[in-house]
């Protein structure tokens, strides 16, 4: 209905799917069809009445120009690929397709089909990176990192195939597997007497898992599995994740107040960097606030870093929370962070993520060595 009011009589509106539409538009320039774009991201951007409550939408817009020589089948996929641009850099907005846009995709969708097939093949793993008590430089938890040793690529960074899993909904059955597979590491460290009844390990859980509807059941599968108690499990989720508006918001905030009333720690990572609401921060079920490495990096030589650092360790205590500092690389910073009243911390300083079978002889210690400045530098 909306659509009826922008477009030309001549314009034809077509509905491909639940949510995706496409327009075929003759005789017209490229301004002319930039202005159109704009104007249906302005016409769909009006809230929505949906039981009782207004609902906020947004729409990505990818655009093809044709002179007519070009067949059917080859715009709608080009357009398609323009639009998945469009997402890619934000939502709510429009892209024209180039052949670059072609080129990626179609690197994407190889490494998608690697990824599969990594899951099928066991190509991916998980290492530690132990978390540490500031006061005592004792290890009380680790944080669970998924490594990707793909036989044609190397070493993948997660910074390069976590965004494709997430964009192609891989994420749920990598998310999956690093759940699986941390309960049952922390299980064998348990049994071997290797930490503390109050070790926790901690997962990433992105945005797409917190909203699926699932997570819980496939943290209670792991948990069981391993024979774990959920108070040996933490999960890390993003100031985004918990503070977006709309039903995935809710959906997002409900699946952690079940978890987090299960047993399950929550920790927010990265705080500082998502701009979250104090006033809702004070409801979400957390226990513990990761303060970005980026300012924990500045403690020493910056003092706006250093000043913003000892706020959100003064905010999460405020709160009843454990502030947590991520990304020590040297002593000064560490010495900063102590000095701040900062509870736990992680970084090269202590040690670098690494496999099961190394993280065993920290364990063993209980207290990591500190590492030489130059060596704890990336």
């Amino acid at each position: 209905q909306r659509f009826k009011h922008i477009v030309r009589e001549s314009d034809t509106v077509a509905r491909f799917g639940g949510d995706e539409f496409a327009l075929l538009l003759e005789y017209v320039t490229e301004s002319d069809v930039v202005a159109l774009a704009r104007r249906l991201l302005d016409g769909v951007a009006g809230p929505v009445g949906v039981a009782g409550r207004d609902v906020s939408l947004g729409a990505s817009i990818g655009i093809v120009l044709n002179s007519g020589s070009g067949h059917s089948e080859d715009l709608v996929r080009d357009a398609d690929v323009a639009m998945y641009a469009a997402k890619d850099a934000g939502r709510n907005r429009y892209e024209i397709f180039c052949p670059e846009m072609a080129r990626k995709a179609s690197e994407l969708l190889g490494i998608e089909h690697e990824l599969r097939l990594g899951l099928e093949r066991g190509e991916f793993s998980l290492h530690y990176q132990p978390e540490v008590e500031l006061a005592t430089n004792r290890i009380v938890g680790a944080e669970a990192l998924l490594r990707w040793q793909s036989p044609t690529r190397g070493s993948v960074p997660p910074a390069r195939f976590i965004p494709i899993a997430e964009a192609t909904g891989l994420i749920m059955q990598l998310g999956e597997f690093v759940l699986r597979q941390a309960c049952l590491q922390t299980a064998e460290w348990r049994r071997g007497g290797l930490v503390p009844d109050s070790f926790v390990t901690w997962v990433n859980v992105s945005g797409k898992q917190l909203t699926s509807g699932t997570l819980g059941a496939v943290v209670r599968d792991a948990l069981e599995a391993a024979s774990l108690l959920p108070s040996v499990l933490g999960l890390e989720v993003t100031e985004t994740a918990v503070v977006e508006d709309g039903l995935a918001g809710d959906r997002a905030r409900a699946e952690l107040k079940k978890l987090h009333e299960l047993g399950v720690r929550i920790a927010i990572d990265d705080f500082g960097t998502g701009f979250s609401s104090l006033g809702q921060l004070r409801h979400f079920p957390i226990d513990m606030i990761k303060v970005d490495g980026s300012f924990v990096q500045g403690t020493v030589d910056d003092p706006k870093d250093a000043a913003i650092t000892a706020h959100l360790v003064n905010l999460a205590h405020a709160l009843g929370l454990v502030a947590v500092a991520e990304g020590i690389e040297s002593k000064g910073q560490l010495d900063s962070l102590q000095d701040f009243g900062c509870d736990l911390g992680q970084g090269y300083l202590f040690a670098r993520p690494m496999p099961a079978d190394q993280i065993r002889e920290l364990l063993a210690s209980a207290r990591p060595p500190l590492a030489n400045p130059d060596s704890a530098v990336a």
